[in-house]
């Protein structure tokens, strides 16, 4: 069941993506997942580990705080 707190992280993850202009096959790439790993993502198929959600953050240069906010 997708959740509101899931939703607004999937949201937040595009912004900062889109922010960047990076593709979401230029994001995948950058922190080594499939480009359907961010689709699922972005569409809160999916919630990432802590450890994919660091590597998200680095990538695009925010901090993992203001992605969980």
């Amino acid at each position: 069941m997708t959740t509101k707190k899931d939703l607004r992280l999937a949201k937040t993850i595009k912004k900062y993506r889109k922010q960047a202009g990076f593709t979401q096959e230029v994001l995948s790439i950058k922190v080594g997942v499939s480009e359907k790993y961010i689709q699922y993502l972005e569409s809160a198929k999916r919630t990432p580990s802590l450890k994919v959600l660091r590597k998200i953050s680095s990538v695009l240069n925010v901090e993992t705080k203001d992605i969980l906010s």
